[in-house]
């Protein structure tokens, strides 16, 4: 047998490669393993505990919270087995009026103290209790403890809808009935403050043994907390905000030495809020689970803290909106246009408050916040805004359209219906800036300039077409006067030379011959240079080649007759 696992073994090493080798030992090492693993896990790991009726949701709680309290003694107020059946136990109550964020706490605090009122007072053996069946026939769909208010009753709705649970005014009473039979029964020896026990115990970070060499009074409870623990809070407090102060110093001396007009993405703008966040959350844990602050104090604190988290949270969303903008805006073809920049500004800052808004909207729904009546005041609110703000939302809409359609960019010269005409100095989500040949800027409203007639003088080709009309007299060589027209376009550097210069004679006039120049100015914003220049010169080059120029001019001829006499 021995020699056929080593046989075994040594055709394993030799027709497998060496990754391939530690893959098959580690699906035989998994193989020998896994069903051990399986065999240990219960039958039904995720069976909710049973609340089927008052019988087997007191059964239930009772079970969780004695194996609870045996745990306790046995391992200590922080166990996991221990603190797992008080959550079994807790499972038993009705917390849908308490916010989801107070669930855990509450819960915890309410199972102690029921736990210990049920042991202070007389509870019905439970073969006695009615089960659900019982109340097939009944309108009442509630059992009580005799002799008191504590009150186990049927869920009519949510996600509970049909379990046996100790109602929602009991859970809200706990503390009441605890407070009561505490000072009826709180100086009996064999009575078991629990609940003090597990609150004024520290978590794994601050042993037991430390907390128990304390002077007496630092044991003291005051405000359902220790002197300790109050200590302890504050203490963490102004660590907390010293480190925050000192961390915002860090980080701007970070940003100094780090920035740079070549640097495209400034990641380290994210380091103060993302360290913010985690320093918070880490304040709040070792309050909340270390030091094991309790009651209206931790849902106080937990509010703020908590808050300051989100704030943390949206600010590195927001620096992280902008790190994403800047970069875009550093590539170049971001840049061909002004709106473009304004547009992908306006995008990603869309994007990171839809986002804030989902977190806030999350945290409010986890605090108990009623966010339909939020919503319904938001609707109003948002429909009085939009309509005072129409205009403003048009001259919006227009932009993006001009941003999607191109009509033209930042430097095309373009004419408005007006005949207002200027070179496009700025493209903006509200309005576009036309700067004239004046120097005048003029401010148009988007919503105008999408709904009116536009010629684009740059667009397809950036050149601008220039006409030049010509007259010389009558007896002048046609071919010199081409040969000069074309010569001063050629010489102008203000005039493009691809397409070539053209010159038409178009016509024979009362007193000249009329020819017609064609040819294009580099930039439209050059037309009123090049015509200059080009009039200029032709004067003087027709002037040194004895071409007249004629005026308008008319031969009258006088016909003489002589007088008939009479």
């Amino acid at each position: 047998m021995i020699r056929k696992r080593r046989i075994a073994s040594l055709l394993i090493f030799n027709w497998f490669p060496a990754p391939r080798r530690l893959l098959v030992l580690l699906l035989c090492h998994l193989s020998l393993i896994s069903p051990v693993k399986a065999a240990s896990l219960p039958e039904h790991p995720l069976e909710p505990v049973n609340t089927s009726g008052p019988r087997a949701t007191l059964r239930t709680f009772m079970s969780n919270a004695k194996k609870a309290s045996e745990e306790f003694k046995k391992s200590g107020y922080r166990s996991k087995k221990a603190l797992r059946y008080i959550q079994r136990a807790a499972s038993t109550l009705d917390m849908s009026h308490i916010p989801s964020a107070l669930h855990e706490d509450v819960g915890f605090a309410s199972t102690l103290r029921l736990m210990v009122i049920l042991e202070n007072i007389d509870v019905p053996d439970l073969n006695t209790i009615p089960v659900a069946k019982d109340f097939k026939d009944s309108e009442d769909l509630f059992w009580r403890i005799p002799h008191t208010d504590i009150t186990i009753a049927r869920v009519t709705e949510g996600l509970r809808k049909g379990a046996w649970l100790f109602s929602s005014d009991t859970v809200t009473q706990i503390g009441p009935y605890y407070r009561l039979i505490k000072e009826l029964r709180g100086k009996d020896p064999s009575f078991d403050p629990v609940y003090e026990n597990y609150i004024y115990s520290g978590g794994w970070m601050i042993p037991a043994g430390l907390v128990n060499a304390l002077p007496p009074w630092m044991r003291t409870g005051f405000y359902e907390q220790t002197i300790w623990q109050w200590v302890c809070l504050l203490l963490t407090l102004m660590v907390s905000a010293v480190i925050l102060i000192w961390s915002w110093r860090a980080t701007n001396w970070l940003k100094r030495r780090l920035t740079s007009e070549s640097r495209r993405w400034r990641w380290e703008r994210m380091i103060y809020p993302v360290f913010g966040m985690l320093l918070v959350t880490t304040a709040l844990y070792f309050i909340d689970s270390q030091v094991n602050i309790t009651g209206k104090v931790l849902y106080a604190l937990g509010l703020f803290l908590k808050f300051l988290i989100l704030v943390f949270a949206s600010w590195a969303i927001l620096v992280g909106g902008d790190i994403l903008d800047e970069g875009i805006a550093g590539i170049r073809r971001a840049e061909s246009t002004g709106i473009a920049r304004d547009v992908t500004r306006l995008i990603t800052r869309i994007i990171s408050f839809i986002i804030i808004f989902i977190l806030f909207f999350n945290a409010a729904e986890h605090f108990g916040v009623p966010v339909n009546a939020v919503f319904a005041s938001a609707g109003i609110a948002g429909f009085a805004v939009a309509m005072a703000a129409k205009d403003t939302l048009s001259n919006l809409f227009g932009g993006v359209a001009i941003f999607m359609d191109r009509p033209f960019k930042p430097g095309d010269y373009i004419v408005l219906d007006d005949n207002e005409r200027g070179e496009v100095v700025q493209i903006g989500l509200r309005s576009t800036r036309i700067q004239t040949r004046d120097d005048v800027m003029i401010t148009i409203p988007n919503s105008i300039i999408t709904n009116t007639k536009i010629v684009n003088q740059s667009s397809p080709q950036p050149m601008f077409r220039v006409r030049v009309k010509i007259g010389v007299a009558y007896g002048s060589d046609i071919k010199q006067v081409e040969t000069i027209l074309v010569e001063q376009v050629r010489s102008n550097p203000l005039a493009a030379q691809n397409p070539e210069p053209h010159v038409r004679f178009r016509e024979f006039g009362d007193s000249s011959l009329n020819f017609e120049l064609l040819c294009w100015a580099k930039r439209p914003h050059d037309r009123g240079r090049l015509m200059h220049n080009l009039n200029t010169g032709i004067y003087n080059a027709f002037a040194e080649a004895g071409i007249e120029i004629p005026f308008p001019q008319r031969d009258v001829h006088l016909k003489h007759e002589r007088k008939r006499k009479g």
